[in-house]
């Protein structure tokens, strides 16, 4: 049967706002049945509200989740599993770019939000994903993962602290990280993919524009494309029945490309998932 979005049942996280809100969007009005993961209920349902009244699509729902709290993404997790028993897609959308050191659970807050909460949501949801095969598994990261380094000694975030630095970090472990799940699932008929949206106008761009001068953000500014645009290979990843074949892609423009080749170094990457399950695993054993 050819892939049909209409009525599958789509999770995703940082849905109230930029990409992950146009991806909401888009979903709602093929008929998609939609999670959206919200940090602030009142902000996540007047999202559900607007999307309702936009698209005509009643199936939407949403879960409160602070993607930067590892016990609240745990919990959230088996909450989607009481609730809806069904997974077909789970798009990572959410993102951060803290401008000053934040911890929660003893994890920095942009690796924990852009790293952290994807691994441990995904590795929760990963056996309801392959209960209702065909299945996509889609992470929104960056190009900037070309200037990230692995210490896998401090994975929890390095200090002195650098937001631009630790997000680079964030993007490349979460690179690894899906590459590494392509790979393992190739022949599950889970379809893996990460896609790099563009520099996009959204709360991230504006942390990162507080670090460069006035002359370089004017720059950026005529550059930028809006979250509609950059939603669009995230929308083709999950709805086009070609897009099955883009298992281990890196997306950019509906197109796959070359990230950096540190990213697809499985042997660093077996090493990065192993120690990264070690520290996630009090709040995997809440499963």
């Amino acid at each position: 049967m050819p892939w049909d979005i209409r009525g599958k049942t789509v999770l995703i996280t940082g849905a109230t706002d930029g990409i992950g809100k146009a991806v909401a969007l888009e979903l709602a009005k093929q008929g998609a049945f939609l999670v959206l993961i919200s940090r602030d209920k009142a902000r996540g349902e007047k999202v559900v509200k607007d999307l309702k009244e936009k698209t005509n699509n009643e199936n939407i729902e949403m879960l409160v989740c602070d993607l930067a709290k590892l016990s609240s993404v745990a919990h959230c997790a088996k909450e989607f599993i009481q609730r809806f028993k069904v997974l077909n897609v789970l798009i990572h959308s959410a993102g951060v770019l803290a401008s000053n050191q934040e911890e929660n659970d003893g994890i920095e807050r942009t690796m924990a939000v852009n790293y952290f909460a994807p691994v441990l949501l995904t590795e929760i949801l990963l056996p309801m994903l392959k209960q209702n095969i065909p299945g996509r598994l889609i992470f929104v990261t960056s190009s900037m993962h070309k200037f990230g380094t692995i210490n896998l000694e401090k994975l929890e975030g390095e200090m002195p602290y650098d937001g631009v630095k630790a997000y680079s970090n964030s993007k490349l472990a979460l690179m690894l990280y899906a590459f590494h799940l392509s790979r393992v699932l190739s022949d599950s008929g889970i379809t893996v993919s990460t896609v790099h949206p563009g520099w996009i106008r959204t709360k991230l761009s504006t942390s990162m524009n507080e670090r460069i001068g006035l002359k370089q953000l004017l720059n950026w500014l005529l550059r930028m494309r809006s979250p509609a645009r950059g939603a669009e290979s995230v929308v083709y990843i999950a709805t086009a029945s070609e897009a099955e074949r883009m298992n281990g892609a890196y997306v950019i423009k509906k197109h796959s490309v070359d990230p950096k080749p540190i990213a697809r170094d499985s042997t660093l990457a077996e090493v990065l998932v192993t120690r990264t399950r070690l520290l996630l695993r009090d709040y995997l054993a809440l499963r």
